[in-house]
C-alpha cells in the first residue's frame, strides 16, 4: 500500500507496551495488524507478552505488497495468520472483530491517491474528505473491526488533531474514548521529520484524555465531539485558558506553506552543483524547514531555480535564456506534474503561483513537518530570524528579510 514508512522495533515495543498497560492479553484473544509491512508488531507483542508470560493473542497481519509478507514470514512469528489484502476493503461479516488493532498506517495524501481510490474511499469512509490522508481512513476502520470495549493503539502524524480535513475524523473519534494522545520525539521515524503522535482509543462512551507533550508535560482534558480543531486542547494545559483577544491575522499579511514547485527535487539543487552554464539570475539562496536553526543563513548550502521576477511575474519564454537550456534537460518531469498536465500550468512555471508581496516585508520562517516547505531568500542578509516549534516553548533566533 502507498505510504509505508517501517516502525523502528523500540517505538513498536513502546506502543505495544501501552496497549497492554490497561488490558492484559488473556486466552482467546485476537489482534489486527493492519498494513503490517513486516510486521514489527507482531514481533514486539512475541517479545513483551513472553517477558510478563501473558498468552499472546491470535494474530492476524493484513498486507497488500507480497514482499512485505514474505519478509514478515521470515521473523518465524508463531501467532500470526498473513492475509494479503486491502485493510480498507475488509468487513466485519468475512473477517470477525477484534480485541485489539495496532500499527503504523500508511501515510498518503490524496495526491497520491488515483481517482479510482477517491472514489471508493469517499464512497465507503465518512473520514474521507477533502484533502484526506489514508491513515484517516485507518482510524476509521480499525474502530469497525474492533470489538467493544476493545483497544486500538496508532502511531500517526499528528495533524490529524486540528487540520480541517481531518474534522470528520474528529467527529467520528468523538464518540469512543480516547485514553491518551502522547507527543512523541519528531525524528522518531529515521530520516523523516513526522511530529508523529501514539493514540490510544477504547471502543466505549467518552472520556477524559490523558495528553502526554514532547517535553513530558501530562495533563487531562475533554476533546470537542464537534470535529472542531483539538489544538487549543493539545497545546499545554498552562495555555489551556489564554485568551489574548488577538489571531494570527492581526500580525502577518499571509500565512503560506512555502513555494510549491512540483518538483523540489529538480528546482532545488546543491550549490556546489548547480551547473556552470546556469546564470546567477535564476537562482536564489534557500532553506528547507529542517534546515531552518541548523545552517548559516549568511551562506545556505542550496539555490532555488527561480524562473520569476522580483514582481512574481514568471518570464515569457522568448526570455527566459541559460534558464530555458537547463529547464529542457527536465522538460519531460516538469511536464508530468499535475499542474501541468491536468491544469495547463506553463511547463517551466512552478506548481504554486508565487505572490508578488513586496521584498520589504518581514517573514517569519517556521520549521515545516516535512522537507517539502522551502523558504526562499531574496538577499543572504540576516536582520533577524525565529524559529517557533508546536508543542514547545518558542526558540529566539532572528528574522531574515525576503
Amino acid at each position: 500500500m502507498k505510504g509505508y514508512v517501517p516502525t523502528p522495533s523500540d517505538l513498536a515495543d513502546r506502543i505495544v507496551g501501552r496497549l497492554f498497560r490497561d488490558q492484559v492479553p488473556v486466552e482467546g484473544d485476537r489482534i489486527l495488524y493492519p498494513g503490517s509491512g513486516s510486521c514489527p508488531f507482531g514481533a514486539a507483542v512475541e517479545r513483551v507478552c513472553e517477558a510478563h508470560e501473558w498468552p499472546c493473542p491470535e494474530g492476524h497481519a493484513v498486507e497488500m505488497n507480497p514482499r512485505h509478507i514474505r519478509n514478515a514470514k521470515a521473523r518465524g512469528l508463531q501467532h500470526v495468520t498473513y492475509h494479503e489484502a486491502d485493510f480498507l476493503s475488509l468487513s466485519t461479516q468475512t473477517f470477525g472483530t477484534f480485541d485489539y488493532v495496532v500499527g503504523n498506517p500508511p501515510y498518503a495524501g490524496i495526491e497520491k491517491l488515483s481517482d479510482d481510490e477517491k472514489d471508493r474511499y469517499r464512497a465507503h469512509f465518512s473520514s474521507a474528505s477533502g484533502r484526506m490522508d489514508l491513515y484517516f481512513l485507518f482510524f476509521e476502520q480499525g474502530l469497525n473491526l474492533l470489538k467493544a470495549g476493545g483497544l486500538l493503539a496508532f502511531v500517526t502524524p499528528e495533524k490529524w488533531t486540528y487540520v480541517e480535513s481531518a474534522a470528520p475524523l474528529r467527529r467520528l473519534l468523538g464518540s469512543v474514548h480516547i485514553e491518551e494522545i502522547e507527543h512523541i520525539r519528531e525524528d522518531a521515524f529515521e530520516k523523516r521529520i513526522t511530529y508523529p503522535a501514539i493514540t490510544t482509543i477504547r471502543k466505549s462512551s467518552p472520556s477524559a484524555t490523558e495528553v502526554t507533550l514532547r517535553n513530558g508535560e501530562t495533563y487531562t482534558t475533554a476533546l470537542p465531539a464537534s470535529g472542531a480543531s483539538w489544538a487549543a486542547q493539545l497545546r499545554g494545559a498552562a495555555q489551556l485558558d489564554i485568551d489574548t483577544g488577538c489571531v494570527l491575522g492581526d500580525a502577518v499579511v499571509r500565512v503560506s506553506a512555502g513555494v510549491a514547485t512540483g518538483r523540489d527535487q529538480i528546482f532545488v539543487i546543491n550549490a556546489d552543483d548547480v551547473p556552470d552554464t546556469l546564470s546567477q539570475q535564476w537562482l536564489r539562496p534557500t532553506v528547507s524547514g529542517r534546515e531552518l536553526g541548523t545552517v548559516d543563513l549568511a551562506s545556505p548550502p542550496k539555490r532555488f531555480v527561480c524562473p520569476y521576477s522580483d514582481t512574481g511575474s514568471l518570464y515569457p519564454e522568448d526570455e527566459l535564456g541559460s534558464y530555458r537550456n537547463w529547464a529542457e534537460s527536465h522538460r519531460a518531469s516538469l511536464e508530468a506534474r499535475f499542474c501541468v498536465a491536468k491544469n495547463g500550468k506553463v511547463w517551466y512555471s512552478w506548481h504554486e503561483t508565487i505572490s508578488s508581496a513586496p521584498k520589504s516585508y518581514l517573514k517569519m520562517l517556521l520549521p515545516s513537518p516535512t522537507s517539502g516547505s522551502i523558504g526562499t531568500a531574496t538577499s543572504c542578509r540576516v536582520i533577524r530570524f525565529i524559529t517557533l516549534y508546536r508543542n514547545e516553548v518558542p526558540i529566539s533566533k532572528t528574522y531574515q528579510r525576503i
